[in-house]
């Protein structure tokens, strides 16, 4: 037997969104708005009736960006708004430097939440 994971991280809403419907077990939202990602993965769930498979068996993730300036809070809102919008994995991206404080704080603002 051979086990492969696909993974997919484009959004194109004809043959890449076709291709994640009938082949992928994760798909990775390439951007990082909210709005974008619930407009897609509506295209997604379309092609997956369109083929008879239940949405639900592919994982979706998204990188949220955290931004020193906005704060720990923004980073937290934006997470759940992906959480609202039916994303199963947020990724956090931290940009350089990665300091300690960062992640403690950032770790310390989720687990508050």
């Amino acid at each position: 037997l051979e086990f492969r994971r696909v993974l997919f991280r484009s959004n194109g809403p004809k043959r890449t969104l076709a291709a994640v419907a009938k082949w992928a077990q994760h798909w990775n939202y390439a951007a990082m708005d909210v709005a974008g990602f619930a407009e897609k993965r509506a295209i997604l769930h379309e092609h997956c009736a369109r083929i008879g498979r239940n949405p639900a068996e592919i994982r979706t993730s998204v990188h949220v960006v955290y931004d020193a300036k906005a704060g720990f809070g923004a980073f937290v809102d934006k997470a759940k708004e992906f959480e609202a919008a039916g994303v199963d994995l947020a990724i956090a991206y931290l940009p350089s430097p990665h300091r300690a404080d960062v992640v403690e704080g950032l770790a310390e603002a989720i687990r508050g939440n």
